[in-house]
């Protein structure tokens, strides 16, 4: 079952000062990363970061660039009422969620794959989601993934095809 509901705030209480998380704030307010996040380009963010981190001269401030690393949360967007496919998965081959948790929102930050026997094939979009139970998730927003997957998936396919021609050659 997939729902829709809203991105939890990472902060453990409104009322708590964080040095971190006002560092945080005042790195997104930089140009390069506003202009990151507007574009949805995930590329051009940690570009962005990676300059920030000469500036970053104590360690609030280095801890505040590497939680902002480790995170996608500043990038993701409201998705729109239209939920993905479900997640059909018939001895391994479907659609599957893979990806890694997100540390400091306590999400997990995916890519929906199109698999062929438990093997990545295509990524189609990157999400922001909770882990319900029960192989339940609950959609958050919409995340940029690198698109270096596509190029990396595209490259295993021709390999794969490459390796099958020629064991068909050999008579294997």
């Amino acid at each position: 079952m997939t729902r829709l509901g809203p991105v939890p705030n990472a902060a453990a209480s409104p009322s708590v000062h964080d040095p971190v998380e006002d560092a945080m704030a005042r790195y997104l307010a930089d140009p390069r990363l506003v202009a990151a996040v507007a574009a949805f380009d995930l590329r051009r963010y940690r570009d962005a970061l990676t300059a920030l981190v000469p500036t970053a001269t104590d360690d609030v401030s280095r801890l505040a660039l590497r939680r902002l690393r480790q995170t996608q949360r500043p990038l993701a967007r409201a998705m729109s009422n239209r939920l993905p496919l479900f997640l059909a998965n018939y001895g391994g081959c479907g659609f599957r969620l893979i990806g890694d948790t997100d540390p400091v929102a306590l999400t997990h930050a995916t890519v929906r794959w199109i698999t062929f026997f438990f093997l990545p094939i295509w990524p189609l979009r990157g999400y922001l989601v909770r882990y319900l139970g029960a192989y339940e998730y609950e959609y958050l927003a919409e995340i940029p993934f690198d698109l270096r997957l596509r190029w990396t998936a595209v490259g295993i396919a021709a390999v794969a095809a490459l390796l099958y021609g020629v064991s068909r050659l050999a008579g294997l």
